[in-house]
Formats: structure tokens, C-alpha cells, sequence
């Protein structure tokens, strides 16, 4: 990236976050498109079995039961997708607060300007302010000066990524058998 344009960090946020629900979107719509084959499968052995028609009707649970798996296998992936999306929205949220409490700043430093600051109750209370404002800076955002969030991962990213790793392995390694 030596010659490559800076990529703005929150639009990439807001790209991922639009491709991330666009893909739970898509794996809710393909849990309610296996949901409703499964049923339509059991309907179908209820069917068969009322004609006597023991095996294939067999064969029908057997085939509804490998859906209920693969169901819940998606299932997981949305959820994990889920915690993804919430956790992105949560990282451009802090972002927010940052420019939020830089503005803030800037307000308390322009207020202890004006000359209605020297009045005690008024500038105790604007000294109250600005004391919450710069305690909450250096807490919520590693220093008084807010920057530019880096898209490196916390360490919740990474837990969760090996979570969803450890869940994405599992799911892998079982076969799908009836239950």
C-alpha cells in the first residue's frame, strides 16, 4: 500500500457491517427455505405412512432428520454472523463517542473562555464537566487525544473468531446422521 490510496476505516466498516447482514439475510432466508422442505418431508411420511408405505416413509424421517441437521448447522453460522455484526456495530458506536467527546472538549475549552466562567457556581460546575469528559476520554479511549481507530483486532475479536472457529471445526468434523 505503498502507492495506494488510505482507505477510510469507517466506510470499510460500514461496507462489511451491510455485507455481514446481507448474508444473515440470506442464511435466515436459507434456514426458512430447508424449514419448510423438512415439513413439506414430514408431511409427506405421515402420508406414506397412512398408505402402509413403511420404508419409504421411513426414508422421508430419515431425509427430514439430515435437514433438521443441516438446519441447525446454519443456524450456528447466523448466529455467529450475528455476534460479528454486533460486535462491528459496536466498534463504529465507540468511534462515534470518540468524535463525540472530542467536540465536547473543544465546547468546555471555548465555555471556560466566555467571561460568565469566572462566576464560582458556573465555573465549578463547567470544571465538573470537563473533568468527566477528559475521565471518560482517557478510560473508554487509551488517552486524552482521541485518534484514528485502527481495525486491528481486540482481543474480544479474537476470542470470538476462535469461537467461531472451534464452532465452524465441530460442525465440520460431525457427519450428518440421522439422530
Amino acid at each position: 500500500m505503498v502507492f495506494g490510496k488510505r482507505r477510510d476505516p469507517v466506510k470499510l466498516a460500514f461496507k462489511t457491517l451491510a455485507a455481514l447482514r446481507h448474508m444473515h439475510l440470506r442464511l435466515s432466508n436459507m434456514m426458512s427455505r430447508i424449514e419448510g422442505r423438512r415439513q413439506y418431508l414430514l408431511e409427506k411420511a405421515v402420508q406414506l405412512e397412512e398408505m402402509n408405505h413403511h420404508i419409504l416413509a421411513g426414508r422421508y424421517v430419515e431425509e427430514a432428520s439430515r435437514l433438521e441437521a443441516l438446519m441447525d448447522r446454519v443456524g450456528s453460522m447466523a448466529l455467529v454472523v450475528e455476534k460479528v455484526i454486533l460486535a462491528l456495530e459496536t466498534n463504529i458506536e465507540m468511534r462515534r463517542l470518540k468524535d463525540g467527546l472530542k467536540d465536547i472538549i473543544e465546547i468546555v475549552e471555548q465555555l471556560k473562555k466566555l467571561p460568565e466562567a469566572t462566576i464560582p457556581e458556573l465555573a465549578i460546575a463547567i470544571h465538573e464537566v470537563e473533568a468527566n469528559v477528559r475521565e471518560l476520554a482517557e478510560i473508554d479511549l487509551g488517552g486524552l487525544e482521541p485518534s484514528i481507530t485502527q481495525l486491528a483486532p481486540s482481543q474480544n475479536a479474537v476470542e470470538l473468531l476462535k469461537e467461531a472457529k472451534e464452532i465452524a471445526q465441530k460442525r465440520l468434523s460431525t457427519t450428518l446422521t440421522p439422530p
